[in-house]
């Protein structure tokens, strides 16, 4: 800055200060428009998560229900035979 100060596009003198505030909030425009695009991907990717976590749990869902209900008539079978061996 050469001391004269700048002039705005109305025509009037501007002072280093406003001039330096006008940078400001140009770079608070720059890092809002930036937090509001990070909030669209986090958005999209949580979505994404959300849809493998779904498809994940699904699946391990099938694979264990089968050994639980094994295990569940082993244990009744278990309980059914203790009961009889001390009657």
């Amino acid at each position: 800055m050469n001391g004269y100060g700048v002039v705005n596009l109305a025509g009037r003198k501007t002072t280093g200060q406003a001039n330096d505030l006008e940078e400001h909030f140009a770079a608070l425009s720059i890092l809002e428009e930036n937090l509001k695009k990070m909030d669209q991907t986090t958005v999209k990717m949580s979505s994404i998560l959300a849809g493998v976590v779904e498809t994940r749990l699904g699946k391990i869902e099938e694979n264990i229900k089968p050994i639980y209900h094994t295990t569940k008539t082993l244990t009744q079978m278990s309980q059914s035979k203790i009961i009889s061996w001390k009657q």
